[in-house]
């Protein structure tokens, strides 16, 4: 009786002492993006959907107790000939945290995701933009209900699905202050709720809307908006404006991030604001311009001189 069959009938009766060990890729599919509908905004689960289904289709539908770390290398490897380095590295974060919920619900006693490596990607350009840009993009805009929108966005770091869902029953005049948060209809982004005080220029933009609709921003006919409509509109503006044809209306939020961190805000409140559940994540937008740096390396002017 050799150590394999010992470890083989070891594992056979652990399934038998508990039937969820056996669960497949294909049934934890089902259930996980079930859970993921109920917890998480309707992309994110579009992307878990994504992700397991290339795990399936490249693995095949075993029981996910049996994925190895050599499994996941392999799926990492073969991934490579079809999509981009980045588009893998989504793929296996988004299992990673499939097969964490898994390990919570007792279905694999280890994830084995948890030792495989992301692939390096070169580093984006620049994401935000910057004071003169800004000031062509609102020059550009003819709307001033669109008007509106761009500066409350560059004002509150809001995502578009958080502004065209944003209701009066979401805001505190008196004390200032916005609350992004659950519906009915719309699920924040990493579950994270929070609360964004108003600067002046919110506090103004909110307070001046007519209360013709449940929702604060709207378009010019008091109805509410969706996000791709505003994807597209900002799309235009940038083109007329003569910007960088990248740019898209999510960068108004890495503008945001990145205007406060320059400015000298700790980057723990900006964590805050942006509704992060990990600073790390924040440190994304945490964008230094040239300008930035160049005043940085002058302080040693004074200090390091030649002979």
């Amino acid at each position: 009786f050799c150590c394999s069959h010992f470890f083989l009938a070891i594992s056979k009766l652990k399934e038998k002492q508990n039937p969820a060990k056996s669960i497949t890729l294909a049934n934890f599919l089902d259930e996980y993006i079930e859970f993921s509908k109920v917890n998480k905004a309707r992309r994110a689960t579009e992307m878990d959907h994504r992700g397991l289904n290339a795990l399936l289709r490249v693995l095949g539908n075993r029981k996910i107790s049996s994925f190895s770390v050599g499994d996941i290398e392999k799926f990492k490897t073969l991934r490579l000939n079809d999509v981009s380095k980045t588009s893998v590295n989504i793929e296996l974060r988004t299992c990673k945290a499939a097969f964490n919920v898994a390990m919570k619900w007792n279905y694999i006693d280890k994830n084995p995701f948890t030792h495989v490596k992301l692939f390096k990607v070169p580093q984006k350009g620049r994401e935000y933009l910057n004071t003169e840009e800004v000031k062509a993009l609102l020059q550009n805009i003819p709307q001033s209900w669109f008007y509106d929108i761009i500066l409350f966005a560059l004002n509150t770091g809001c995502r578009k699905g958080e502004i065209v869902n944003l209701k009066w029953e979401d805001v505190d005049l008196k004390r200032k202050e916005i609350f992004i948060r659950h519906a009915e209809s719309f699920t924040v982004k990493g579950g994270n709720e929070r609360v964004i005080p108003m600067n002046n220029l919110v506090y103004d933009i909110v307070s001046n809307k007519p209360r013709s609709s449940d929702f604060v921003l709207t378009n010019a006919g008091g109805n509410k908006l969706c996000s791709h409509y505003i994807w597209k509109r900002f799309k235009k503006i940038i083109i007329n404006a003569e910007l960088n044809p990248k740019f898209h209306f999510h960068h108004l939020r890495h503008t945001f991030a990145t205007t406060l961190i320059q400015q000298g805000v700790p980057i723990y409140e900006v964590q805050k604001l942006l509704g992060h559940s990990k600073v790390s994540t924040t440190e994304i937008y945490a964008h230094m311009n040239v300008d930035t740096l160049r005043s940085s390396v002058a302080v040693l002017d004074s200090i390091i001189k030649l002979n």
